[in-house]
């Protein structure tokens, strides 16, 4: 957690919003999202390092000296497909989990203004 989510929630603690039954349930949902970015985040990454070694693959088998069947290089390409449909996936759980993160954030800071 970052210094000023920590100043948020300590501003939280001691404001007058901390008694609104909203306001814990704001703080839980902002949690989970930040945990589940973090979480979607991790997905892509590995995804990408999945990709990139399968598309490696494909490069080798391609340039190789040896022949390689028709079978082999469709294999290595519908797997390339297949990560490349969960990275989108997982990259559009990141985006909602951060715009969710981020709206719930917004509303813990308007308790301040009302």
């Amino acid at each position: 957690m970052s210094p000023s989510e920590i100043k948020i929630w300590y501003l939280c603690d001691k404001a007058h919003c901390r008694s609104r039954p909203n306001f814990r349930r704001l703080k839980k949902r902002v949690t989970y999202s930040m945990e589940a970015f973090i979480k979607s985040t991790q997905l892509v990454k590995e995804n990408l390092t999945e990709l990139t070694k399968e598309v490696s693959n494909l490069i080798e088998l391609s340039s190789s000296n040896n022949p390689v069947s028709k079978e082999n290089l469709l294999d290595v390409y519908d797997i390339i497909c297949e990560l490349q449909g969960d990275l989108k996936e997982n990259f559009m759980k990141c985006k909602k989990y951060f715009q969710d993160y981020c709206i719930m954030r917004q509303r813990i800071l308007d308790c301040f203004e009302e």
